[in-house]
């Protein structure tokens, strides 16, 4: 939006820039949604007595529950597909052409007569423009080395695109500072300089590529020097969210099931349940979030990970299975369960 409004950018690149955000978006979106989508609909079931309908007739919980569960279990692959694919490659290129928009964008909109920032670590004042490319009194601080800043100082300057397409200004007749050890000065007078503004840096190494473009292969290999030694445990961690957060739209589907299906009819309603339901949503997705925080601080507490996740499914199946033999989940709670009929032929009782 900044760069639409600020930078001119067409609506059409953002429209590209936003779908391929999406993968990113739907790892988070698809479990509250199946969530959401279960507890409606097994909530419009008990309310229109259609569960205990079910339940006389002797259809088992298991039963009930198969179509939620099925879905759950589709949603899971679909979830694995996303993680594993359609995320770093989508996230990939969204960083390349967002930066690729910024450095160009930045490059042909530079304000004169104020400070701009078209990138980070990097900050450019312009006297004058004339034209579209020649620039008059320029001032640059490059800060992307922020053990040696350096500022550059030009009476002019031209704006100017090299064979790859990065942008770059062309100084002429300027002075360049840079800052030494024990806080010294060194000036450099040069007749032309030229500087990339590309967040690569004057060196041209390529662009550090974080976590979530990287394969799931790269996230469990990389070492140091080929990444930061500080972020290692961020590399593990997010490969195994990946592989972790897909089943949290099969727990979060059976919880919504072992909530609202292991009870009767009731005449005060299911709002309780309802409130109830989604209380315990919360709780795991905070679970969930807090256990990958541990982790990244301390990289041995990854199994927490996949216990946020692997936990409520197996509570989910345990509750549905205790349900079905027609022991009440909360004593005293004034709850109805009917339990299906016999192999011999005679109806069961309600509990």
């Amino acid at each position: 939006i900044e760069l639409i409004v600020n930078r001119g950018l067409s609506f059409t690149v953002f429209l590209e820039l936003t779908v391929l955000l999406l993968p990113n978006f739907l790892t988070m979106v698809l479990p509250m949604a199946l969530f959401l989508v279960v507890l409606f609909t097994y909530n419009k079931l008990s309310q229109d007595q259609e569960l205990m309908v079910m339940r006389a007739v002797g259809v088992s919980q298991f039963r009930l529950a198969r179509p939620a569960i099925i879905v759950g279990c589709l949603m899971c692959l679909i979830g694995y597909s996303v993680t594993l694919y359609f995320l770093p490659w989508s996230y990939e290129k969204f960083r390349t052409l967002q930066l690729a928009m910024r450095s160009d964008v930045a490059s042909l909109l530079l304000q004169a007569g104020r400070f701009n920032s078209p990138m980070k670590n990097i900050t450019i004042y312009v006297q004058e423009r004339v034209g579209e490319n020649d620039l008059i009194g320029v001032m640059v601080h490059d800060a992307r080395h922020p053990d040696r800043p350096i500022t550059y100082m030009a009476k002019r300057g031209t704006l100017v695109h090299t064979y790859r397409g990065t942008p770059r200004i062309e100084l002429v007749n300027g002075l360049q500072q840079t800052v030494r050890a024990k806080g010294r000065i060194a000036m450099l007078y040069f007749d032309r300089y030229s500087i990339d503004l590309t967040e690569s840096g004057p060196s041209g190494e390529a662009r550090y590529r974080e976590p979530r473009e990287r394969w799931i292969d790269d996230l469990f290999t990389a070492e140091p020097p080929a990444i930061d030694p500080q972020d290692v445990s961020r590399y593990r961690v997010e490969g195994h969210q990946r592989l972790a957060s897909p089943l949290q739209n099969l727990a979060f589907a059976l919880t919504a099931l072992s909530v609202l299906i292991t009870g009767g009819f009731t005449r005060q309603g299911q709002v309780s349940r309802v409130v109830a339901a989604v209380g315990f949503m919360v709780l795991l997705q905070v679970a969930a979030l807090g256990s990958a925080q541990l982790a990244v601080k301390h990289l041995t507490l990854f199994p927490l990970i996949y216990a946020a996740h692997l936990l409520p499914i197996f509570a989910g199946l345990f509750l549905l299975r205790r349900s079905e033999r027609g022991r009440p989940l909360f004593p005293g709670a004034g709850l109805m369960f009917i339990r299906p009929p016999r192999p011999d032929g005679h109806e069961g009782g309600s509990a």
